[in-house]
């Protein structure tokens, strides 16, 4: 994830409540295509580019020479394709619920990042793939923390994660959330992101050692509490 470290504090969602995303922004696509439908199933297509499954629906929103393709989705459904998207291969179940709640919190706290919709599925806001299957660790990480989000001062956080903190987090204190220096399990050296709350490979490594998602969100939020939507 590529975050500039500002925040401002946006109206809720709540349970249940959809989420504006925009797809395909990285293509400036000029024409896309529903090439399959079913109910709320359908297959968006960028011609000779990229094509992909949601599960919502769809407004095409032209700007200029370009459109953009809005999918307006259940939050567990994001939920489930975020984690499915960000997450490093293998990654124990346990960490995936961590990774699950704290994308969660992201997309409750942090609405409205674009113009036509509240985030996109670039790393700009949160990577977004197709939805998982729902045999999937991802899609059981997020049914398993359904509606749960982690809360400082009585209100979500737009929390943050990265890919590798290389054997600790860093400080950075704000208004919405007081990010702390957190010494890592994972001290690979190799820093990928901008070492900001959870390390995704920090988080693995705590569940290979038996460690609950409570616990991962424990170490790496000190300050805040998880809790219901």
């Amino acid at each position: 994830m590529k975050w500039a470290l500002v925040f401002v504090w946006a109206a809720a969602l709540a349970p249940g409540q959809p989420v504006r995303i925009s797809v395909f922004s990285l293509f400036h696509p000029q024409r896309v295509e529903v090439t399959e439908r079913r109910g709320s199933e359908f297959v968006l297509r960028v011609p000779g580019r990229i094509e992909r499954r949601f599960h919502g629906e769809l407004d095409v929103i032209r700007e200029g020479n370009e459109v953009i393709p809005v999918v307006t989705m259940d939050l567990e459904t994001a939920v489930a394709s975020i984690v499915a998207a960000e997450s490093p291969p293998g990654a124990p179940i346990e960490s995936l619920k961590a990774q699950a709640v704290v994308a969660r919190s992201f997309l409750v706290a942090a609405r409205g990042r674009h113009a036509h919709a509240d985030f996109c599925d670039t790393t700009h806001c949160q990577f977004l793939r197709e939805p998982p299957l729902p045999s999937s660790l991802a899609a059981l990480a997020a049914r398993a923390t359904a509606g749960i989000v982690l809360r400082y001062g009585g209100r979500t956080i737009p929390a943050l994660y990265s890919a590798d903190c290389g054997g600790s987090t860093r400080e950075f204190l704000s208004e919405a959330y007081p990010y702390f220096a957190i010494a890592c399990p994972v001290r690979s050296g190799a820093v990928a992101g901008h070492r900001l709350g959870l390390c995704q490979q920090g988080a693995a490594a705590k569940a290979r050692t038996g460690a609950s998602w409570l616990d991962i969100l424990r170490l790496y939020f000190p300050a805040a509490a998880a809790g219901s939507l």
